[in-house]
């Protein structure tokens, strides 16, 4: 206590218990600190802590062919808050998003599409003008081919099959893929620029499946995934993390396919120190699996 000097900031100092206790002159700490972020503008608050030090940091993972919705607002609040504070700390900061543009929501949408939205009369084209916003139609869309879905248990074998037209890359159904996808990124693309926001870089599930498909080989081959059923999966069961699906056992990819190369290809491409990913609390049981393997 002897050691502590009073000045015109500190006004008093007690111990109570365990305790220190400290009594500030309010008017002299805001004038204080006022007057330095007067002085420093804005780089108030700012340090070096992170310098030679690069991060990235993924939010805002959208789903095409889905609505854009509240939860993807609030992550992008996130994602930008936590990218704001590391370059404040001196951290090279990489932001990119990446954006689900393969799986099963794409070809339930695309089903309905077709069944619901396309006749020789009334192309589904003219019903989307109707309607438009594009990006929000496919979400509409997406709606009706799940509670279709949900009634008819034959459809769900056409849904796979369109699934694996779209990864074959060929077909009218990867060129209705191709058409659509461009609704949705268009969409995406004005929610950013209404919010200021940047990305210095953008994912896409499509040109990771290939390279995720020949990792989940060379991994199965390797038995660190086991096939169960038809589906190749991870038994992370003694970690107590349970099984991660990677192939259904239809042979369609499920999303670690995509995140697990291009989880390492953040670090062996872009050179980063540390990956931070901004995602819903839901996700954390996935992400703890996909690091374990």
């Amino acid at each position: 206590m002897s050691k502590i000097k009073i000045n015109n900031i500190i006004s008093t100092t007690k111990a109570i218990g365990p305790y220190l206790n400290f009594t500030f002159n309010k008017a002299n700490l805001a004038r204080e600190v006022i007057g330095e972020i007067l002085k420093i503008k804005d780089n108030y608050g700012t340090n070096k802590s992170g310098r030679n030090k690069k991060v990235m940091v993924e939010y805002s993972n959208a789903n095409t062919h889905k609505e854009y919705h509240v939860g993807h607002l609030r992550n992008i609040c996130f994602g930008n808050a936590v990218a704001k504070i590391l370059r404040a700390n001196g951290y090279k900061v990489i932001s990119v998003s990446y954006i689900n543009d393969l799986g099963i929501h794409v070809a339930k949408t695309l089903w309905a599409l077709e069944k619901f939205y396309k006749s020789p009369h009334t192309p589904f084209i003219k019903g989307v003008e109707k309607e438009g916003s594009k990006g929000y139609f496919l979400g509409k869309v997406y709606l009706r081919a799940c509670q279709e879905l949900a009634k008819d248990e034959l459809a769900k074998g056409a849904v796979s099959l369109i699934m694996k037209k779209i990864a074959s890359r060929q077909g009218a159904e990867y060129k209705l893929w191709q058409k659509t996808r461009t609704w949705s990124m268009a969409g995406f693309a004005k929610i950013y620029q209404e919010l200021g926001i940047k990305f210095d870089r953008t994912f896409y599930e499509s040109e990771y499946l290939e390279p995720g498909l020949d990792l989940v080989a060379k991994l199965y081959k390797e038995r660190f995934l086991t096939k169960s059923d038809g589906a190749i999966i991870a038994d992370l069961d003694k970690f107590n993390l349970g099984v991660l699906l990677f192939l259904r056992s239809d042979g369609t990819a499920l999303y670690p396919v995509a995140d697990l190369p291009l989880a390492r290809d953040k670090f062996k491409k872009y050179k980063i120190d540390k990956s931070i990913y901004v995602v819903d609390i839901r996700q954390t049981l996935y992400f703890k699996q996909l690091f374990k393997v």
